[in-house]
């Protein structure tokens, strides 16, 4: 439907190029693309037409740092988090200007991910730190007008399995309600804002696949260059609160954030995650249920692609009616990430064997 091609990197300040697309995101009448490179928002229509940008490289009123990844759109604004300046940035849809920024405590987590679970309601799941004996835990966090002020909690199970946490958050059937994803349980739960469970979808266990010891080889094997620069990467990151903390503490959040290695020296168990990620479109009442790449279907890839990428990608995605019963199955490229699924369209970027990044709208009716 839409394919905004990347600029490179010489063309950083040229109008129209995207260099870094970290996000998709649906905007009323188009999308916006987070680009952590040129520190900015790009705006286009539906049809993938430039509009506009919004935001520079800086410290001050509008600029932002290279460390914005998400953004959520709601009613007329889109809300962009920025955690090395511990604010969230929003920006007027209509006008393509930006209005004000927030303070974000990232000592208590940083968003994990951004929704909008009602009209005019902002939402984030935030991941806490868990330093020492702490456990763990997964907030729904909902924006009060001042401050992000947690609405209901969970533990986090640490078995993670070589890939991203067990549980995600994202919206949920209607308005007023979120979805938690646990993808080793194979476990959707619809919870209204207050927590308590309003519907319950569950798949069966012979979708699990189980894995070799040659699966596991090979999957270790990738996963480790990657798990290098993701430390690297959100050391960077949280370098700007030094002065704040303790001396080691951004070690300390970056170990906590993405896990002990050695409390797990063998990530990868017995099987693969029975789910990858699941979005609800409320607008056609689909469910939408992705599964993991197998160890098999990597290794057959045409095209080489690193772990980061096939961690977070899924060939098929599975369309499911409300009641449960199974619709019909979608074939997206592999290297295609998800970031978005509003009104039968996915929103997303798509990374191709050099590493580059091209924002991608399709259309799913």
């Amino acid at each position: 439907m839409a394919r905004v091609p990347t600029a490179s990197d010489e063309h950083v300040l040229d109008e129209r190029g995207v260099i870094d697309a970290t996000w998709v995101a649906a905007t009323p009448g188009g999308f916006a693309v987070v680009d952590r490179m040129s520190s900015s928002v790009g705006f286009f229509s539906d049809g993938g037409e430039w509009l506009g940008r919004v935001g520079s490289a800086g410290e001050g009123p509008g600029e932002f740092s290279g460390d914005i990844l998400h953004a959520v759109a709601v009613a007329d604004r889109l809300w962009v988090p920025d955690v090395r300046h511990r604010r969230v940035n929003i920006i007027d849809i209509p006008s393509r200007t930006w209005l004000d920024s927030s303070p974000l405590d990232v000592l208590q987590g940083v968003p994990w991910a951004l929704l909008s679970p009602g009209d005019e309601v902002l939402g984030a799941a935030v991941m806490s730190w868990g330093f020492g004996s702490e456990p763990r835990t997964m907030s729904l966090n909902l924006w009060t007008g001042e401050a992000m002020e947690p609405a209901f909690s969970w533990i986090v199970d640490e078995d993670r399995r070589g890939w991203a946490s067990r549980t995600l958050v994202v919206e949920g059937t209607r308005q007023g309600t979120v979805a938690i994803l646990d993808r080793h349980a194979g476990d959707i739960r619809v919870r209204d804002l207050a927590g308590n469970i309003l519907e319950r979808y569950a798949f069966g266990e012979d979708a699990i696949m189980e894995l070799s010891e040659d699966d596991r080889i090979y999957l270790e094997a990738m996963r480790d260059p990657s798990s290098a620069r993701q430390m690297r990467n959100l050391e960077r990151r949280l370098g700007g609160l030094a002065a704040e903390v303790p001396p080691d503490v951004t070690r300390q959040l970056a170990s906590a954030a993405l896990g002990s290695r050695a409390e797990q020296p063998s990530p990868f168990n017995d099987r693969y995650p029975l789910l990858l990620d699941a979005r609800f479109d409320p607008a056609s009442e689909t469910l939408w249920v992705a599964r993991p790449l197998t160890a098999d279907e990597m290794r057959e890839l045409p095209v080489h692609l690193g772990w980061d990428v096939l961690a977070a990608s899924a060939r098929y995605w599975d369309a499911y009616s409300y009641d449960g019963s199974f619709r019909y199955r979608l074939e997206v490229p592999v290297g295609f990430i998800l970031t978005d699924a509003r009104d039968g369209r996915f929103y997303g970027y798509e990374t191709d064997p050099l590493g580059t990044k091209h924002a991608v709208v399709l259309s799913v009716r």
